[in-house]
């Protein structure tokens, strides 16, 4: 479910615990990403 659909003030998603925690973990990924590019090969 996309946050998006349910709150029509953009201000409200700033707020909004999951929003940030998805915001979050989706930056995380892109870090490891760029810190360890063969991550997927030592795991």
């Amino acid at each position: 479910m996309d946050l998006r659909d349910r709150v029509s003030n953009p201000e409200e998603l700033d707020k909004s615990p999951g929003y940030w925690y998805k915001d979050k973990q989706r930056v995380m990924k892109k870090l490891l990403k760029k810190k360890t590019p063969c991550f997927h090969e030592i795991k």
